[in-house]
């Protein structure tokens, strides 16, 4: 009765599959040899089995031609998974601020493809550990590779998209309050000089100060020029004024001035 439990404990063992899909194999180790469909010699037969053992593999040992045990191959990444995934989400943070501390320390600025940049290494950290461990733990290795090569094509499409897009915007240039002054002359007024520096006019049809709309003609700015809008206002010295300009493309622009 021992033994045929021990058969049917091994039985059962040995048609265990491996994580996601991968099929198992039982491995069988005797004094001379081990074997899985042809018998292969060895001075050292677990050892050798041991080594070509892949997590979810049994290995059945003989000995004297009954079997004597069985060796489960445990998946080392299933067992530990916790602290894998500790190290993973440290190596993507790392390499998110790594990237993004660079960035920052060569323009001192973060709106010019530092973050796309920083996102994008981040995401290219994280699908490589996983690969890495797809196929250092032979976990659904064709459903990872899959995922790696979409997950790369996004990547290079979000990357080289978003920098396409930062190109373009600094191909048509901008528009910007590059000075407001407050006068005293004849009467109180506040003159905004703007920048145009896209290669196309723009008309400013609105101007708020301190969120009330101003009475204006309406001022159309050429490609790469300086124009001043005129405003009388009667301004108080010391003031704090925050100026709202519009033009009819749709473009605003704000600023806050000390008279």
């Amino acid at each position: 009765m021992v033994a045929i439990g021990k058969r049917l404990l091994l039985m059962v063992g040995g048609s265990i599959l491996t994580i996601s899909g991968v099929e198992s194999k039982t491995i069988y180790v005797n004094e001379s040899g081990w074997w899985i469909t042809s018998f292969n010699n060895s001075s050292t037969p677990l050892n050798d089995a041991l080594k070509f053992s892949s997590p979810g593999d049994v290995v059945i040992v003989y000995s004297n031609g009954s079997i004597v045990g069985a060796i489960p191959i445990e998946n080392v990444l299933a067992t530990n998974w916790l602290p894998v995934f500790g190290l993973i989400v440290l190596a993507v943070s790392i390499s998110f601020v790594f990237t993004l501390a660079l960035g920052y320390r060569a323009s001192g600025r973060l709106d010019t493809g530092e973050m796309r940049r920083a996102i994008a290494g981040a995401i290219l950290i994280g699908i490589h550990c996983l690969l890495f461990l797809s196929i250092t733990f032979n976990i659904a290795r064709d459903v990872v590779v899959g995922a790696y090569v979409g997950g790369l094509s996004s990547v290079i499409g979000y990357y080289f998209g978003s920098r396409s897009a930062q190109q373009v915007e600094r191909e048509e240039g901008f528009l910007k309050v590059e000075n407001v002054e407050f006068r005293c002359n004849d009467k109180r007024q506040i003159v905004i000089s703007l920048r145009n520096g896209t290669k196309r006019s723009v008309v400013v049809d609105a101007v708020y100060v301190n969120g009330k709309s101003q009475k204006i003609n309406r001022v159309a700015i050429e490609p790469k020029s300086v124009k001043d809008v005129v405003l009388d206002f009667d301004w108080s010295e010391n003031e704090v004024y925050n100026i709202k300009v519009c033009t009819s493309e749709g473009i605003c622009l704000k600023e806050v001035s000390k008279a």
